[in-house]
């Protein structure tokens, strides 16, 4: 089992990993409060230094909302 698993991270209840690769790892997730699934991503510690990755996570972050 991943450690990340059955873990509440603010209101999100991490249940599975769903993937990863080079940008992260991307795990399903129960929004608690509104009681519905959503996937968090994950960079690792060095990548979430960078200032170039974070421009490119919230670019994907908002292409994927949308």
């Amino acid at each position: 089992m991943h450690i990340m698993i059955g873990k509440i991270i603010h209101q999100y209840k991490i249940s599975e990993k769903l993937g990863s690769g080079g940008m992260g790892t991307v795990y399903k997730a129960k929004d608690t409060i509104l009681d519905h699934f959503v996937a968090l991503k994950f960079l690792p510690p060095p990548l979430s230094q960078a200032e170039e990755v974070q421009k490119r996570f919230l670019l994907e972050a908002k292409a994927a909302s949308a």
